[in-house]
This record gives C-alpha cells, sequence and structure tokens, in this order.
C-alpha cells in the first residue's frame, strides 16, 4: 500500500529497509540498513539504526541505535538517544534522555530528563518525576539496577549501580550502590468489613 505512506525529500532511506503502511517518515530523518518502520509509525527529524524495528510509534528528534524494538504506541522525543538492543514496549514515553545499552523499558512509563544505564530493567508504570512545579530535575540509573514496577522517581535522584527498587515504592533520596530502596505505606486489614450502603 505505497500510497498510504508519506516520505519527505530529504529523508535518507538505506538499503532493505522496510516501511509498512500508514507510516510518514518527515524531515531529515535516517533510516539505516536493515530497519523497518510501521505500520502506522511517525518518525521525523530522527535516526533509526540497522535492525531496529518501529511499531505503531511516534520518534521525533531523537536517535536510535541498531537491533532496537520500539513499541506499540511508544512516543520517543526531545532529544533522545537511545543505545545498542533495547526494548521500548508499549505506551511507553521518553523525553530528553540518554538510554544506554540493553536496557528494557517495556509498558505503560514515562522517562523524562534521565539518564539510564547498561542492563537496567524499568517495570511497568514507573515514572520519572521530573517536574517541580518550576524546573526540570534529572534521574540517573546507574548500571544492572531494576526498577520494580509502579514506582514514582522523584528527581533529583541518582539509584546506583545494581540496585533493586521495591515494587510500588516512592523514592525521593539517592539509593546507594547494591542496595534496595524500598517506600511503602503499612498495609492494614480491618476484618468483617461492610460497606455502608
Amino acid at each position: 500500500m505505497p500510497d498510504s505512506v508519506h516520505i519527505d525529500e530529504e529523508v535518507t532511506v538505506e538499503k532493505g529497509v522496510k516501511i509498512h503502511p500508514f507510516s510518514t517518515i518527515r524531515g531529515k530523518t535516517i533510516l539505516k540498513t536493515g530497519s523497518e518502520i510501521g505500520p502506522g509509525s511517525d518518525i521525523r527529524n530522527s535516526e533509526i539504526g540497522p535492525g531496529t524495528e518501529i511499531l505503531r510509534s511516534t520518534v521525533s528528534d531523537s536517535k536510535i541505535k541498531e537491533k532496537c524494538s520500539v513499541g506499540p504506541y511508544s512516543n520517543i522525543r526531545n532529544n533522545t538517544t537511545i543505545d545498542e538492543n533495547c526494548r521500548i514496549g508499549n505506551y511507553v514515553e521518553i523525553k530528553k534522555s540518554s538510554i544506554k545499552r540493553n536496557v528494557k523499558i517495556a509498558h505503560l512509563s514515562y522517562i523524562g530528563d534521565s539518564e539510564i544505564f547498561e542492563n537496567v530493567n524499568i517495570g511497568a508504570g514507573t515514572i520519572t518525576c521530573n517536574f517541580d512545579g518550576k524546573k526540570k530535575n534529572k534521574t540517573i540509573v546507574k548500571k544492572d539496577s531494576f526498577i520494580g514496577s509502579n514506582s514514582l522517581l522523584i528527581a533529583p535522584v541518582c539509584i546506583g549501580e545494581n540496585v533493586t527498587i521495591g515494587a510500588g515504592s516512592v523514592i525521593t533520596k539517592d539509593v546507594d550502590d547494591g542496595s534496595l530502596g524500598i517506600s511503602r505505606s503499612q498495609q492494614k486489614i480491618i476484618k468483617n468489613w461492610k460497606n455502608k450502603t
């Protein structure tokens, strides 16, 4: 369905690229050999590396290196760089961040103004809380760390190497290398509870 695809004159498409229906490639975009775009992707002023797949996602003003998988329904923007062999999954937004190689951000996360180092796994629903009402602050997650699902990282904050953040945590202070960071309210169980009707 070539009529469903729009490619600007400034775009560079190397050999072996696949562009699926309903995709738009705009601006000074470079699609490297063996990359696969769409269906339904929008790429603008970005570089997509060899063997990288962008499925039903938006990439603008960013660089994604080789053998990455993005989407479906991800939004990569504002000078983000994603290094080799990363997995950016469904409904993930990444803004103005540096993502090193072998990082997995698989589900429903927002990563903004951040530096994420090698071999980090970011659990579903994780948010970097980068805006304090006046300025944008930075989050750093160092290599080999694991961020549990539904965590909030309140920037500015630094998560050290080989750290585990317990699921559901709100992290407001730096976490040292090799530590477990966890912040949860105490669970209460009230027996024989009946809803008021």
